[in-house]
């Protein structure tokens, strides 16, 4: 899929193996994402929300060659 994922409808189509590459990388991490992708944050954010992210464009940017 290219392009920035703006929206939940933006993955609809998204290739599910890539999902699940996601969500095993997050979990061995120590982050848990729901299987769909999904992720509730606090509107609080501190060190450890900006670790999270971090770890997630990690993830996204060391796999994102398997996208194309």
């Amino acid at each position: 899929m290219p392009g920035p994922v703006t929206t939940p409808d933006d993955l609809a189509n998204a290739d599910g193996v890539l999902k699940e590459l996601l969500f095993h990388e997050m979990l061995a991490r120590g982050i848990y994402l729901a299987g769909r992708g999904f992720v509730a944050m606090s509107l609080a954010i501190g060190d450890s929300e900006c670790d999270v992210m971090d770890a997630l464009a990690n993830t996204v940017s060391s796999h994102e060659r398997l996208a194309r």
